[in-house]
């Protein structure tokens, strides 16, 4: 992010349009890159996401830290990545019922509680930091 730090803070030439676009398409591809394994993922990890994702919409916008994050969150129509996590994993999920190889699509069932891995489909129920 270093080197996009000249484009995209205040006195960048370029309109907020073209900084979003910037995240968008470069930084949050990056941030939520193998985002629909993280079911079991401390939430720690999915904390600093967060904080690396409000830092970069914070220096587009140019906003104060007083500004919720929320309110930059809805100006600029970006989800969070607790929400980007729930999207991408439901999709996934969803996909996975209808593939027609058998072992694919039976991912798409719950492990039970006697098994020794964690299930990444908790991803679906992760919890919002809002």
């Amino acid at each position: 992010m270093l080197h996009l730090i000249p484009l995209l803070r205040r006195n960048s030439k370029l309109s907020l349009r073209n900084k979003r676009l910037i995240y968008l398409q470069y930084l949050q591809p990056i941030l939520t890159y193998g985002c629909v394994i993280w079911g079991s993922t401390y939430q720690c990890h999915i904390k600093y996401l967060q904080l690396q994702q409000n830092r970069a919409l914070r220096l587009i916008t140019s906003s104060p830290l007083f500004i919720p994050r929320r309110i930059l969150h809805d100006e600029l129509q970006v989800d969070s990545i607790p929400q980007t996590i729930r999207n991408h994993s439901r999709s996934f999920y969803n996909s996975l019922r209808n593939h027609h190889n058998p072992t694919i699509n039976s991912l798409d069932r719950p492990i039970d509680a006697n098994n020794r891995r964690n299930f990444p489909n908790m991803a679906q129920l992760a919890q919002s930091i809002f």
